[in-house]
């Protein structure tokens, strides 16, 4: 049983709030007032042929407030016993924390066989499109042998119009042993960031030749995150 706190920690209310975790199959909206707080629970059965030695799960929420947005995250992680002799397999999805709508970005996708048996017929599948791959879904094909592993990179680059908060994908990895399946599944999540500022200068509207002109310049962070490195040049 998964339970998931949501807490408005904020001083106004949060409208729509929309908490996601895509590994058991949770989608769901709600308001959260002042102090408000939602506790979720979900009764999930482990796979039967999930092989990792772990099953972790990823949950995302956003929520807003007239124009303003705000989210969160958080993750899980189960320990998975298994008998000697069992066969297990692990797959793990790396990249950037953060990117903006349009950026191309690199993954790196590890699969290893955590058990003590060979696996056969091993496939890893992506469903978000690699760059240079024409399907969605793409396989690397092959036998594992026990602690043998694969690094695979690749990339993908997020959509120019892509609005959410966060580009999730998941990565799978299916394999055999004796006729018997078996199975792991991972998520990477990028924060989608929208880095932005304005600047204004003004002036006196009239003055004379000789006579000391005051400017001053307004410069305004308008993204969601910090911007470090900033230079005012002024020709």
């Amino acid at each position: 049983t998964y339970t998931i706190y949501v807490n408005n920690t904020g001083n106004v209310a949060l409208d729509v709030v929309k908490l996601v975790d895509l590994l058991i199959d949770l989608n769901m909206t709600f308001d959260l007032a002042i102090g408000e707080k939602k506790v979720v629970t979900v009764d999930w059965t482990i796979p039967d042929d999930w092989a990792a030695d772990k099953y972790c799960n990823f949950v995302t929420v956003e929520g807003s407030w007239c124009e303003c947005t705000v989210k969160g995250t958080s993750e899980w992680c189960i320990p998975v016993l298994h008998m000697p002799g069992q066969p297990c397999i692990s797959i793990e999805k790396h990249g950037p924390c953060r990117a903006m709508a349009g950026e191309t970005v690199p993954y790196m996708i590890v699969v290893k066989n955590t058990g003590t048996v060979p696996l056969s017929d091993v496939k890893v599948s992506d469903d978000v499109e690699a760059d240079g791959i024409d399907l969605a879904w793409f396989y690397y094909q092959g036998t594992l042998m026990p602690g043998q592993y694969w690094n695979i990179t690749t990339s993908a680059t997020i959509p120019e119009d892509f609005t959410g908060p966060y580009f999730v994908n998941v990565v799978e990895v299916f394999g055999q042993y004796e006729g018997k399946n078996v199975w792991c599944i991972d998520s990477h999540a990028i924060d989608i960031i929208h880095p932005s500022f304005t600047i204004v200068k003004s002036a006196p509207c009239i003055s004379a030749l000789g006579h000391n002109i005051t400017y001053t310049i307004w410069v305004n962070n308008t993204s969601d995150v910090d911007l470090i490195n900033v230079v005012i040049t002024d020709v």
